[in-house]
């Protein structure tokens, strides 16, 4: 982990998970959920470990508390001294001489802070690491490699709900996938089966309801990328996508429904997700999806592609209006007409009965 770096990859997760910078519980610039707390000899508290222990317990923040150094703390605090002569000594354009006598004190404490940088670096290597009021067992590793280590654990104790995943990497690129999974029968097997993390987000749609709260697409992404479940953007909205292939959501935006390439396109659209209203659909049961399905089977001598209720509704739609079409052709023109309908494995889109999320 570079001074530079503002993300730190959760390995499980594949995911780079962002971070807020203390200093004896300063904040250093912006605040996250997460956050890395280096604790100094400055620090009131910092001969009090225990009670450092005791204050992580309740707090998402991994805890570096650094051993007391007095040459380190006197170099510092001559380090800081010095820069500030030297640049305010620069600033009423001094003599040739004394400009001289600045550049030195320059260079000696641009040495000093190469020294500071690579002690600093012992320190942290030594340093006792604290997570949820757990003391964490890694010595004897590079001090990047330690809190890097050390920022899992803290991770994985914050989302505690992030191995519902199943350790899945997901990314923009799949949302479209993931929305045709079931027409093309490659991602879902055995019908309508949910993953964990998809019954938990359509439990989250199903409260809603109950509640009378309208739920669109970004709440969702609000709900589930913070604590408890910590889920990478992507993930989010791959398993909204994959709700929608199941038949178990519908989507609209200002009023109109929402569906394939323009679904895709709008998912894909931060913009544009607040105005991804959610519908639940009616579910039906598996003795009525058989019983369509077999009728589909003897009505039409041939077994509808889709599985799950809306494409399976779809299809039956479409082949019953293409038998009505050819009949009414065949008896216009005496010609005789066969049930075998041409569209059987059909996708097109029909609409479902639904109730406002």
């Amino acid at each position: 982990m570079k001074t530079k770096d503002r993300k730190i990859r959760h390995d499980g997760a594949s995911h780079d998970y962002s971070f807020a910078r203390k200093l004896d519980d300063r904040l250093q610039g912006r605040d996250y959920e997460l956050s890395i707390n280096v604790i100094t000899p400055f620090h009131e508290h910092s001969g009090n470990a225990e009670a450092l222990r005791m204050a992580s317990m309740s707090s998402d923040e991994l805890v570096i508390l650094v051993k007391a150094d007095d040459r380190f703390a006197r170099d510092l605090v001559m380090y800081k001294q010095t820069e500030k002569y030297v640049r305010q000594t620069r600033a009423t354009a001094p003599q040739a001489s004394i400009e001289r006598i600045i550049s030195e004190k320059g260079q000696q404490n641009a040495n000093r802070y190469r020294d500071l940088s690579t002690r600093a670096r012992t320190l942290i290597a030594e340093a006792q690491l604290y997570v949820r009021g757990e003391e964490l067992d890694l010595r004897g590793e590079d001090p990047q490699a330690r809190v890097r280590r050390a920022f899992q654990t803290l991770i994985d104790k914050v989302y505690t709900n992030l191995p519902m995943l199943r350790g899945a990497t997901y990314a923009e690129t799949d949302i479209g996938r993931f929305l045709r999974q079931t027409n093309e029968g490659a991602l879902i097997s055995g019908g309508s089966n949910l993953t964990e993390a998809e019954q938990e987000v359509l439990n989250f749609a199903q409260g809603n309801v109950r509640t009378g709260v309208r739920t669109s697409v970004k709440a969702i992404v609000e709900k589930f990328e913070v604590k408890p479940y910590g889920w990478p953007n992507a993930a989010i909205l791959c398993t909204v996508a994959s709700l929608f292939a199941h038949g178990k959501l519908e989507a609209r935006s200002d009023g109109a429904p929402l569906e394939g390439d323009a679904l895709e396109k709008a998912l894909k659209n931060a913009h544009a997700l607040a105005n991804i209203v959610l519908d639940l659909q009616v579910e039906f049961t598996a003795n009525q999806v058989r019983s369509l399905r077999e009728f589909y089977a003897e009505m039409f001598d041939s077994q509808p592609v889709a599985s799950e209720a809306k494409g399976l509704g779809s299809s039956s739609r479409a082949a019953m209006t293409q038998l009505a079409s050819s009949t009414s052709g065949a008896i216009s023109t005496g010609r005789p007409c066969s049930r075998r309908s041409p569209v059987a494995g059909s996708n097109s889109s029909a609409p479902m009965p639904r109730r406002p999320v």
